[in-house]
């Protein structure tokens, strides 16, 4: 099965506390090396994959165990993503995404990796990142980010610590399953969300309140596949776009 773009809430430990936050208060909860091995049954190919939290450089061995567990399992990977907010300079990190950086394809790896600092006004109120930038600006898929002095209420989501004074509501991801010709999930193109929790979730900008009520399943009791061929009625097209209520909204040529 391929996956278009993978995130993996890795941790919901932060060690900051962002007012436009919209995952809510910190959890001391970090994701399973067993929750990874879940997520990763039946996956053969990762366009991109996403570490996400909580804040992703507090938990360093769970990147370790990721790259580790797709190279057991032969697992292609088209590139990766990680966004901190700067406060811990992590040599750690460093040495698990160049590892990780050496399993992406030579010639993709250049376009599709990218590590950032976030400079964002609320996470530099709290914390000085000249000390993690001076560290990953030798990376050749380091990111410069602008900084951001102000952000208006009105582009902030309004989930978890911003619930009541953001200014939009989080998105539900439309899905796109592709299905074999025995009606099997062979490819899902749009993001699949796996929390700390292994709990499914139909959109990344959820507060971790809201992706308790909107989940769609969890790797635990069934794999991903499983889960995404659960969504699409009994009589399947071989594509099918599917909202986040599981009802057809299109149908592919």
């Amino acid at each position: 099965m391929q996956l278009n773009e993978l995130v993996i809430e890795i941790t919901r430990r932060c060690n900051i506390k962002c007012r436009h936050c919209l995952r809510g208060n910190a959890q001391r909860k970090d994701i399973a090396n067993e929750t990874i091995d879940k997520i990763l049954e039946g996956v053969d190919y990762i366009s991109t994959i996403t570490f996400s939290g909580g804040e992703p450089s507090l938990n360093v061995p769970a990147i370790r165990y990721f790259t580790k567990a797709i190279k057991a399992r032969g697992i292609e990977l088209g590139g990766f993503y990680v966004i901190t907010n700067g406060k811990k300079a992590s040599l750690e990190l460093v040495h698990a995404l160049l590892n990780l950086y050496a399993y992406v394809h030579p010639m993709e790896r250049d376009d599709t990796c990218s590590l950032i600092v976030s400079r964002d006004q609320y996470h530099h109120e709290q914390c000085d990142p000249a000390e993690a930038v001076a560290l990953y600006s030798g990376l050749s898929f380091f990111r410069p980010e602008q900084r951001k002095e102000r952000i208006d209420p009105y582009v902030v989501i309004a989930e978890g610590r911003a619930k009541n004074w953001g200014g939009r509501s989080a998105p539900l991801d439309s899905i796109v399953v592709g299905l074999d010709d025995d009606g099997n999930v062979e490819r899902i193109e749009e993001t699949v969300y796996v929390n700390a929790l292994g709990d499914v979730i139909p959109a990344c900008d959820l507060s971790y309140q809201s992706q308790a009520k909107k989940k769609i399943g969890n790797v635990h009791t069934e794999t991903l596949a499983e889960i995404y061929k659960r969504l699409a009625p009994k009589d399947e097209p071989e594509e099918l776009i599917v909202n986040h209520n599981d009802e057809i909204i299109k149908e592919a040529a």
